[in-house]
């Protein structure tokens, strides 16, 4: 995840990077938007970047940027079907959850025709897609719909070390 880079990067927190790169062929970066300038460093100082795009209702990797590559667009892996519904991802999937166990019990994943429809907002590029934001995160003030997401990376391109923008 990308607090983990920070760490291993910017406070020396791995004692042997040069090791640790040498033996690797990628590095698969989830657990939520990077911001491009961990990404850019990553890049310059020869890191095998890669994006990947996961969620636990899917049980498993839905999406991965080309190797070397963290800026392009996901490409959607081979045994998943997608599509988008209002702006949102919509997925079918052989690993789909029938349902998540939450603190109220278990809570069936709602489907429509087969199709899960997530909250996460997408934008169609080539033949795959560019992460926005959730839907159900979105800030309104005074009739504006701001994404905390882009905000966050707003934030972090503009000199912020740490980040966290919350709907409260």
């Amino acid at each position: 995840v990308p607090s983990q880079l920070k760490k291993w990067w910017r406070e020396g927190s791995f004692t042997d990077l040069e090791t640790m790169r040498a033996q690797m062929v990628e590095l698969l970066i989830g657990g939520g938007p990077s911001p491009k300038q961990l990404l850019d460093e990553g890049l310059e100082e020869g890191w095998p970047l890669r994006l990947s795009y996961a969620m636990s209702e899917a049980c498993s990797t839905i999406a991965m940027t080309p190797p070397g590559n963290p800026h392009a667009p996901y490409e959607v892996l081979s045994h998943w079907e997608w599509t988008t519904d209002n702006g949102c991802l919509a997925l079918k999937g052989p690993s789909l959850a029938c349902g998540l166990l939450t603190e109220s019990g278990f809570q069936p994943l709602t489907k429509r025709d087969g199709w899960w429809h997530t909250s996460d907002e997408i934008e169609l590029e080539g033949s795959g897609f560019r992460w926005k934001s959730r839907r159900d995160r979105i800030i309104i003030s005074g009739g504006e719909k701001i994404s905390p997401e882009r905000l966050e990376q707003w934030l972090y391109a503009h000199g912020a070390t740490k980040a966290w923008v919350l709907k409260i």
